[in-house]
């Protein structure tokens, strides 16, 4: 899907997601935004044999410091969200649309998914 028009990633996601991803040399980084303007980012990780999406990791990171809703959200990286990965970031989508920019290492956008309220 095509970013909508004017879309441009939060900097300030983009800098997080890559951070995570440098730190441990990760295929991907992520990075989430709550309605209070809270920030939470998490490199994609395998421990013990499982596979742990980075988008998932940050909603996970979101959801146990209280988040009740995403507003936005980056991945950045070699890797394509999962379906479990998306479906992390919907079950955080309130009353408004999120839109998910998925950016290879340089920062250009790949590809977005739009996410709408239950």
């Amino acid at each position: 899907m095509t970013a909508p028009p004017g879309w441009q990633p939060d900097p300030r996601l983009l800098a997080l997601a890559r951070t995570v991803q440098a730190r441990i040399g990760a295929p991907a980084g992520a990075a989430v935004a709550d309605d209070t303007g809270r920030t939470f980012a998490a490199p994609a990780l395998t421990i013990a044999g499982c596979d742990f999406g980075a988008l998932l990791l940050a909603c996970a990171q979101a959801v146990a410091a209280g988040a009740r809703e995403v507003v936005a959200a980056v991945m950045i990286g070699s890797a394509d969200p999962s379906a479990t990965d998306l479906a992390a970031v919907a079950e955080l989508v309130g009353s408004a649309e999120v839109t998910v920019g998925v950016l290879d290492r340089d920062g250009r956008v790949r590809h977005v998914h739009v996410l709408s309220p239950a």
